[in-house]
């Protein structure tokens, strides 16, 4: 009876054996990335919004699985959705590279208003624009 209270609390706080998302990390540190891919996307569907990066990261440079830009971009997405400024710079990359550029600035500027330093950059932003012949704002 103990311990199969003990066990309903690890459950309830996440912190029993299984946890997704630190065995998914685990694995993308040793570069199994299949298996990370698993990990995480379970990690993910339970909710845990910190997957969402290192997914993205996976579908990017299709480590673990074929390269996958809307599966990249859906999860930068994500995670920059939830506050995460490296997801912002990243997805703002990612569309700059598909020729998106409005919605690439948008993501750089709010990477800049979260206080990042790297999103900082207003003369990358010029370039941008000026790159693909857009007015600035």
């Amino acid at each position: 009876m103990r311990y199969g209270l003990i066990l309903l609390c690890m459950l309830c706080f996440g912190v029993a054996a299984g946890d997704s998302y630190a065995d998914g990390m685990a694995l993308f540190r040793q570069e199994k990335y299949a298996e990370a891919l698993k990990q995480l996307q379970s990690a993910h569907q339970k909710g845990d919004e910190r997957a969402a990066l290192p997914l993205a990261y996976l579908y990017d440079n299709g480590f673990g699985t074929a390269r996958d830009l809307t599966q990249a971009v859906r999860y930068y997405e994500r995670a920059a959705l939830s506050g995460n400024t490296t997801a912002m710079r990243r997805l703002s990359e990612t569309l700059f590279n598909q020729r998106k550029i409005d919605p690439a600035v948008q993501w750089l500027e709010r990477a800049a208003e979260a206080d990042d330093l790297e999103g900082l950059d207003v003369n990358a932003k010029q370039q941008v624009r000026a790159g693909w012949g857009i007015n600035a704002r």
